[in-house]
């Protein structure tokens, strides 16, 4: 299922999957994207991308795109559970077919439990 593409506007570029900072088709793989990354923020208590600012500072929005096709992340901290780190790694994976769905996602969440009580 197709959802859109951005036209315009004001992009939360932070929070975009790749292929919306880059003005490509995107389906509901991209809101799995940005669940990553709000994951990430959860876990880190922080502003995602926070360690790149002064690199892009003023840079176009199809810079940071590039890079972020590429892979640029956010740095995701050792003290983060692994399950957690594969689920956020996952999420933010730059091919939106590679990428979990909300399903699967929900079928982890078990696990992700288990491993917050231990932490």
């Amino acid at each position: 299922m197709l959802a859109g593409t951005m036209r315009g506007g004001d992009l939360n570029e932070n929070w975009c999957a790749p292929e919306v900072l880059l003005n490509q088709p995107y389906d509901l793989k991209a809101d799995v994207y940005s669940y990553g990354i709000i994951l990430w923020e959860l876990l880190q208590i922080g502003f995602p991308f926070a360690e790149y600012a002064a690199e892009w500072s003023g840079k176009p929005t199809a810079d940071f795109g590039a890079a972020v096709q590429k892979g640029l992340r956010p740095s995701i901290p050792s003290h983060v559970p692994a399950a957690y780190t594969e689920l956020i790694q996952l999420c933010w994976h730059s091919d939106p077919q590679k990428r979990l769905n909300f399903y699967e996602i929900l079928e982890l969440f078990p696990n992700l439990y288990a491993q917050a009580t231990r932490w």
